[in-house]
């Protein structure tokens, strides 16, 4: 481990992570263990929030008016001494069998002290934090866009994503957008809607685009004046 890491690295026992982790989702959020396992160098597992937690989730949702019918909310526990290092909670949402990035990871790197200890911390705060991030994915509405089209385009060149996809996205663009003038939520959705699918785990690119809620109106005000 030390050759991947450093001197500075603090071992935590897989075992201790799952067992932990699972014991403060069952206990705290009612989550249901969908499946996963442990191993002497990783941990993978994957739970379903409960009930109590998932419906405050969905009454928020709602008093935003997100028209969904059909809410899940999602735990992805990852941890890796060697190919993901850290502790890594990752929120997913589904609506309508759509994935609505809510939430960055909560993550505590293994270069430190009291990893476990800082992701259970911090689990105590997963409905809040969710809160939050529902809060600020709703303020997007007020963010005028004169070109949306152009908006998403730019944002896409930030997510990396390539220009042949970019280029197949552009038809569903038009469709879209046309000439009309939106807002960032709906540029938001567009690309939540287009760049992540169910089937397909790509985390690093939902935490990408949670982050675009971090942008302030003047941030898009740039875009949406750039050539």
């Amino acid at each position: 481990y030390l050759a991947f890491h450093s001197n500075k690295y603090v071992p935590v026992r897989q075992d201790e992570i799952f067992e932990k982790i699972s014991s403060k989702l069952e206990e705290k959020y009612d989550c249901e263990f969908i499946n996963g396992a442990y191993s002497i160098e990783k941990t993978y597992a994957t739970y379903q929030l409960g009930n109590t937690s998932q419906k405050a989730i969905e009454k928020k949702l709602k008093r935003h008016s997100y028209a969904f019918s059909d809410i899940r909310i999602y735990l992805d526990v990852i941890t890796s001494d060697v190919t993901l290092s850290g502790i890594n909670v990752f929120p997913r949402c589904f609506v309508d069998g759509m994935v609505l990035p809510l939430a960055n990871t909560i993550k505590a790197p293994h270069l430190g002290e009291a990893p476990l200890k800082k992701v259970l911390e911090k689990l105590d705060n997963l409905i809040p934090t969710i809160d939050l991030g529902i809060d600020k994915i709703y303020k997007l509405k007020d963010i005028a866009l004169e070109y949306p089209s152009k908006v998403a385009n730019h944002l896409m060149k930030r997510l990396k994503i390539s220009k042949k996809i970019r280029d197949e996205l552009q038809t569903e663009l038009d469709y879209t957008f046309g000439t009309d003038e939106s807002n960032a939520f709906e540029v938001f959705m567009f690309l939540t809607q287009f760049l992540l699918t169910s089937e397909e785990k790509n985390i690093e690119l939902e935490n990408k685009i949670v982050n675009i809620s971090n942008l302030r109106a003047k941030e898009f005000s740039l875009l949406d004046s750039k050539i």
